[in-house]
């Protein structure tokens, strides 16, 4: 994975990697999909795919598409802020709610018609904007640094936590949801968190107070913990073991940046904060 990611910066930049992230976050949404709507017709699917997909490149490209509708349209059309992309994302809902009541025949139920709208809402949000705030951090200020730090930090603790709760991880976490994860090895992640977050402070980002970088690392391995587990609760619910199988052994390709997706927005909250705009 780092391979292709230094491969397509050489090439590419920015948009290289903003490439491959598009790539990722579509093969996500299969297998989010598979996940949410096992049951479903194919058209309910496929639908669902095009409205997420179209709500992931408007959150992550948001500042490309306003660039160039500004710069072209200048006349005609003024866009103010990122708030078209909330009127975006409330549109998909609508559209979302609105084909579902159009098929309401094709549901057992009113139930079933209710649990297809709840879970298009949450896979929406989910599976398009939350992937898209990972690509949106590509095109900030220093954005390549910071989408380096994010993956140093969620990774970092993956590894920390799998170490040590391999080795000492006595006392269950959250069984009903993960079985093999313990407290000991949540500790040691969010260690793991806070030595990327020392790393960091010496490689790409020095200008950063260390203490605001560390805190906001650990937080990043809190929340990218929390997106862990909510993932395997997703498949327990499913009753599947693998989200998907482009990734062999590993669980699926949303195993593998589940907490990448749960930390993007802790770490726009901290970019905020450090006043670093888009």
């Amino acid at each position: 994975a780092i391979a292709i990611l230094f491969i397509a910066h050489f090439f590419a930049g920015v948009y290289g990697l903003a490439f491959i992230g598009s790539l990722v976050a579509l093969l996500v949404s299969l297998e989010g999909k598979n996940l949410l709507f096992s049951n479903q017709e194919r058209f309910n699917k496929v639908f669902f795919l095009l409205v997420n997909f179209v709500v992931f490149i408007c959150v992550g490209f948001g500042s490309i598409i306003q660039s160039f509708i500004q710069s072209n349209l200048q006349n005609s059309i003024q866009i103010q802020g990122q708030q078209w992309q909330t009127y975006v994302f409330a549109f998909a809902c609508v559209l979302i709610f609105a084909l579902a009541m159009i098929q309401n025949q094709r549901f057992a139920d009113l139930d079933g018609l209710f649990s297809f709208q709840t879970k298009a809402l949450f896979g929406l949000f989910y599976l398009g904007v939350l992937p898209g705030l990972v690509v949106q951090i590509l095109f900030l200020k220093d954005g390549l640094q910071w989408f380096i730090a994010m993956l140093m930090i969620v990774f970092f603790g993956d590894t920390a936590a799998y170490l040590v709760g391999t080795l000492v991880g006595k006392k269950k976490l959250m069984p009903r949801v993960s079985p093999k994860k313990s407290i000991e090895g949540s500790i040691g992640g969010l260690g793991g968190s806070m030595i990327a977050a020392i790393m960091l402070s010496w490689l790409f980002l020095p200008e950063v107070d260390l203490t605001f970088l560390v805190l906001l690392s650990v937080s990043m391995g809190l929340f990218a913990q929390m997106g862990d587990l909510f993932e395997s609760m997703l498949k327990r619910v499913a009753n599947v073991k693998d989200s998907g199988g482009v990734m062999p052994g590993h669980g699926g390709l949303l195993d593998r940046i589940d907490g990448v997706l749960f930390a993007a927005p802790i770490l726009h909250l901290g970019l905020s904060i450090l006043k670093i705009q888009t």
